[in-house]
């Protein structure tokens, strides 16, 4: 439907000119329509009350076709249909009535027909008298023109939210700011609905950046200035961004501030890297300065653009020098070599290496190396040159002399080589010659043990066969260490088993271990073959050496060995043993003397615990002959811990002992956890079904309390202060069938046990306890 409306109601309004509809501005003073509207984009014209068109514009031209305006005047009623003419005609009829308003028509448009149009109309007088002013608009244009609108405004959008950049206005009278959608991204406001206040902005300030920010906004409300600003803010999340912000102002036509306005950037990535470059240089700067090479750096004109301090201390030049081309470095007749080189570094033929002679400020000459390189920018090209230089004048000078010096130690040292060897040679045969007749003594003092002495002679003859054989040992250590300094210790490579020599070394020290009732343990970890190839005389001289001091040196507790391997190669092991004991400990600042020869820890060690200190020296390079090393963890006080590691060769010919006593049902009655772990550690080996009890009472309650019957009880000698005979009669006072009772006792407990199954004395030896169990078996069949 077509109809009018009108487009002001105040009809009080002047009709004696013509006014910008819109803006209410005049614009129409005579019968000529104004310039103003020859670069309108739409028509606009003048027509009489019959529809004369008496002015128009060019777009209007335009649109209609120019060849209709070349003679006679147009009306307007030629490019209307019967329907829109008859509502041009009853709104020229009454126009006085509804002197302006906007009505809908079909246009016609010239080689495209009908189109649908706008028409703002307005009745003026003029000097010829009354005309309407019309002004058209073509719905379709207006759609182009928001549909391009709203495409540019997308297309602006994605560029904001490419480039991070966001545009704003502050009205500083109002108090008001205007953001676009980036703003909000920026500073991840979701809520976009409004615009934060003055106020609500700063408040997202970092508080380290807005004293800053308010004078810059100041300064540029009171003197009218733009500006340009980088500062942070604190995001809802806590993280803090770089902003940069660009701000001008707006005046109105009186010279007030209307408004600012301008652009922000998220500039935190680029703050970042530079952060990161500025530390980089910052670094590079601190090295530079402080490095005791010298650094020099030419541009591509061969000019000084960087001498670093040590250049400085080489030359004597400063670096303002330096950097004014005073610094003479180059003498004139290594000129021309310097210039080849410069010219083969600027065509870029790589990096050159050289010794030259220099001159320092005082005109000395120097010998100086020279490492050169080109440096390069963005794009490859060479832009410099960098080197770093030392001074090795002196370095020259005493290459000479130390030429002259290793000549002289090499003599010195064959002839050190020669005496030392000699020495040892000479110790060892002596060793070897005191070693012969010591024994005589001490055999001969035996012998005399064994005829009709008196008291007082015994002492006697046992005081020379102990302090021989102290002297003895003391030989013994002296002739072995001769030999290893000597070289002449060859290892032996024989099939043997790391467990029965850990077992003998037991035998050997068990006495002098249950003198001071020590508990002697050992675990050998499940993947241990059976049996390795190695010279097990030099082994168990290392673990009888280890675990000598370890019962030396620990007056209450227990001595544990612990044996575990790693494979080094399909056909060899390397073997460790742990030898750790609660004795007293080493403190930590001596702990570098303890491997010396002829040292111990401190003097009163030796005098309360005797020895020569050459012990842990030879263990020491018998280890290391057999391809491992001794170390130690200790702690004053608490304990030690020695490691013993030796490379062995596996023996695949014979295969490991396999026991199988799986038809037994065995109780261990033994209160030391120790001993419970390491007994236990057995009875799985043997394979056994077993349980472990720590006193009496558990005993008891387990006896009368399982459902199986126990074939043996490894029962400890003295339990909770009563004998084995007072708990054997408990044991069968249960009702239940007897067990065989195997007595657990120690070296020193000579007590006579009869009546029992069999006794075992601790340490205990797997053999021995496969020995007792397997009579158990043979018996229960």
């Amino acid at each position: 439907m077509i109809e009018g409306r009108p487009k002001n109601e105040n009809t009080s309004q002047p009709k004696n000119e013509l006014r910008d509809i819109e803006n209410d501005a005049p614009i129409l003073g005579s019968i000529s329509l104004p310039s103003v509207f020859d670069g309108a984009v739409e028509p606009h014209l003048l027509m009489d009350l019959q529809g004369h068109i008496l002015e128009i514009n060019e777009a209007g031209v335009q649109y209609f076709g120019q060849h209709l305006f070349g003679k006679a005047p147009a009306s307007l009623y030629n490019f209307l249909d019967g329907e829109c003419a008859q509502l041009l005609t009853s709104m020229l009829t009454d126009i006085q009535e509804m002197p302006s308003g906007v009505v809908e028509i079909q246009l016609k448009k010239e080689s495209v027909g009908y189109l649908t149009n706008e028409m703002a109309y307005q009745l003026v007088d003029s000097s010829a008298g009354p005309v309407v002013y019309a002004r058209f608009h073509d719905q379709q244009v207006v759609r182009y023109l928001n549909r391009l609108l709203e495409e540019k405004e997308i297309f602006f959008r994605g560029a904001e939210r490419l480039a991070n950049l966001g545009a704003w206005e502050f009205y500083p009278e109002e108090g008001r700011i205007i953001w676009s959608e980036e703003v909000y991204h920026i500073f991840q406001i979701s809520d976009t609905s409004r615009p934060p206040s003055f106020e609500e902005y700063m408040a997202k300030v970092h508080h380290d950046d807005i004293e800053n920010l308010k004078a810059v906004i100041e300064n540029a409300i009171q003197n009218r200035e733009g500006y340009v600003i980088k500062h942070r803010i604190v995001t809802p999340g806590g993280s803090i961004r770089w902003l940069s912000g660009r701000g001008d102002v707006l005046l109105d036509d009186e010279g007030n501030l209307e408004k600012i306005y301008g652009t922000v950037q998220d500039i935190t990535e680029e703050e970042e890297i530079r952060e990161v470059m500025r530390k980089s240089e910052q670094r590079i700067r601190f090295h530079l300065d402080r490095s005791p090479l010298g650094y020099i750096e030419w541009n591509s004109n061969f000019e000084v653009v960087e001498w670093n301090e040590a250049a400085v201390e080489i030359f004597g030049f400063t670096k303002e020098e330096a950097l004014s081309g005073k610094a003479d470095i180059i003498p004139e007749d290594e000129m021309e070599y310097v210039s080849s080189v410069v010219t083969d570094l600027l065509n870029d033929v790589g990096g050159t290496h050289s010794v030259n002679t220099n001159l320092t400020n005082t005109g000395q000459r120097i010998t100086v190396e020279w490492f050169n390189t080109t440096l390069k920018g963005e794009n490859g090209e060479i832009i410099g040159i960098g080197s770093i230089v030392q001074d090795i004048s002196q370095r020259i000078e005493g290459k000479q002399q130390l030429e002259s010096y290793a000549h002289d130690l090499e003599i010195a040292r064959d002839k050190a080589e020669s005496a030392a060897k000699a020495k040892s040679e000479f110790l060892a045969n002596m060793s070897h010659e005191i070693r012969t007749p010591m024994n005589g003594v001490i055999g001969m003092s035996s012998l005399l043990l064994d005829t009709q002495l008196d008291d007082e002679q015994r002492d006697y003859v046992e005081t020379i066969v102990h302090s021989g054989e102290s002297l003895l040992s003391i030989i013994n250590d002296i002739l072995n260490l001769s030999k290893i300094e000597a070289g002449k210790i060859e290892l032996e490579s024989f099939p043997l088993s790391i467990q029965e020599i850990i077992e003998n070394t037991f035998d050997l020290l068990a006495a002098k271990a249950a003198e001071k009732e020590l508990e002697m343990v050992y675990f050998i970890a499940p993947d241990i073959p059976h049996r390795v190839m190695g010279d097990p005389t030099r082994i168990q001289q290392v673990v009888l050496n280890l675990l000598g001091n370890a019962i030396k040196f620990t007056e209450n507790g227990h001595i544990a060995v612990a044996l575990e391997s790693e494979r080094v190669d399909p056909d060899h092991l390397m073997l460790t043993i742990h030898v750790s004991d609660t004795g007293i400990g080493i403190p930590a600042e001596k702990m570098d003397r303890l491997f010396e020869a002829f040292s111990q820890v401190d003097a009163s060690t030796n005098r309360k615990y005797g020895g020569t200190g050459l012990g842990l020296s030879i263990s020491v390079q018998l280890a290391q002959l057999m391809g491992g090393k001794i170390s130690v963890e200790s702690t004053e006080g608490v304990g030690s811990m020695f490691s013993f590691s030796f490379r062995v060769k596996t023996n695949q010919k014979k295969a490991a002992v396999r026991y199988d006593l799986s038809e037994l049902d065995v109780l261990l009655v033994e209160s030391n956890p120790i001993l419970q772990k390491m007994i236990g550690s057995y009875l799985e080996k043997l394979n056994c079904n077993w349980t472990v009890v720590p006193n009496k009472k558990s005993m008891l309650n387990t006896l009368q309390t399982e459902a199986k019957c126990f074939d043996a009880i490894l029962l400890e000698s003295t339990l909770e202060g009563e004998s084995a005979f007072t708990v054997a009669e408990e044991i069968k006072a249960c009702g239940r069938s007897a067990p065989s009772i195997v007595l657990l006792t120690s070296i020193t407990d000579r007590k006579e046990y009869k009546g029992f199954f069999g006794r075992l004395t601790k340490p205990i030896h797997i053999k021995n306890l496969y020995r007792t169990l397997k009579k158990v078996g043979v018996l229960q069949k």
